[in-house]
């Protein structure tokens, strides 16, 4: 097999809030990749939100401390750490790099990063870039995935992403609780094991090849909201412009008939978790369940599923203080906090 780990980054997508996590979650991403990429890239966003999640309750702490963490952990790791740019200039390469429009937002219709994915994505300046959130952690540990979901590439010209398989393998091959498992729209892969075609796309985690995107798929158009969605943007505070950004990547995708696979891979192979909530139980567990993750002690309970399972973290508080009900206060405060003066 040729050398495929020329210009091949990691490109890991952060905000301040994500401090607490990140002590843990990113020495764990580099011990699972750094063998496998030429450059760890961390895409910081210090965008600051007027309401929700990333309003700037606590932002200058948190700064300070995932500025801490980074510092720290680059002594032991090279990591590279590029400020998510909005300014005027950056915003247009960025979009011209994409987009067919000529600009796009900052931020999703809910509120959600959109432009800060994108301008990591062009920071990395490689030919493949390997991207995911913060919080993502990954089992099985294979040292050769990333060559082998290159090779996938350069084999199968209907693929534009390739992802670590979404949970850890069942014997039975079945996905639970996946979109598009049950209809039949996720397919398992015919040639492979352990390997599933997806019609649509995380911003969790993939890889990608920059030369592929612009061959396989050519420039984005934008998905817009529907006039719900942009009646409640509005209300927000947020731009009523674009759907998520993985939304608007899976549209385009489709509209090319192209695919994302999920693939365990050779060996012990690659697969991934999603944390679903945070909590001080969270934080608190984080470590533990990064340890056995890494050496593989993972209940049948977990197996097949995305999300960490109750298995592993007791999620039922979280899901308690997720409730409709929940959610609708949360929306009735975060449009009362936009109404404030922002902090900082």
């Amino acid at each position: 097999m040729t050398d495929v780990r020329n210009k091949i980054v990691l490109q890991i997508n952060m905000h301040p809030n994500d401090a607490r996590h990140v002590v843990h979650t990113l020495p764990h991403q580099i011990r699972m990749w750094g063998s496998q990429v030429d450059r760890v890239l961390i895409a910081l966003d210090l965008h600051r939100s007027r309401a929700g999640r990333y309003r700037n309750n606590e932002f200058d702490q948190n700064l300070k401390n995932i500025n801490a963490i980074l510092h720290d952990i680059g002594r032991d790791h090279p990591i590279e750490v590029a400020h998510v740019d909005y300014a005027p200039e950056a915003r247009h390469k960025v979009s011209q790099s994409f987009f067919l429009s000529g600009d796009i937002p900052d931020k999703a219709w809910d509120g959600g990063p959109f432009y800060s994915y994108f301008y990591g994505l062009w920071a990395a300046k490689a030919d493949h870039v390997l991207h995911m959130d913060s919080d993502m952690l990954y089992g099985g540990g294979s040292p050769h995935w990333i060559a082998e979901a290159i090779a996938l590439f350069e084999q199968r010209p209907e693929l534009l992403f390739v992802a670590p398989l979404s949970g850890p393998p069942r014997h039975d091959h079945i996905l639970l609780r996946q979109r598009g498992w049950t209809s039949g729209e996720v397919k398992r892969d015919p040639d492979l094991s352990d390997a599933y075609l997806f019609p649509t796309v995380s911003t969790r985690i993939f890889l990608m090849s920059m030369p592929l995107l612009r061959e396989r798929l050519g420039m984005l158009t934008l998905t817009a909201p529907s006039l719900t969605q942009q009646m409640r943007a509005i209300i927000m505070g947020n731009p009523p412009r674009a759907l998520e950004a993985e939304t608007v990547l899976s549209r385009n995708m489709q509209a090319h008939n192209l695919s994302r696979m999920d693939l365990l891979g050779g060996g012990q192979g690659m697969w991934s978790l999603h944390p679903p909530y945070r909590s001080e139980v969270f934080y608190r567990e984080l470590p533990q369940l990064i340890k056995d993750i890494e050496e593989g002690r993972v209940p049948e309970e977990q197996r097949g599923r995305y999300d960490v399972h109750d298995s592993m973290i007791d999620w039922s508080e979280q899901r308690r203080a997720n409730t409709r009900r929940h959610r609708w206060m949360r929306h009735l405060r975060q449009m009362t906090e936009r109404r404030r003066p922002v902090a900082g």
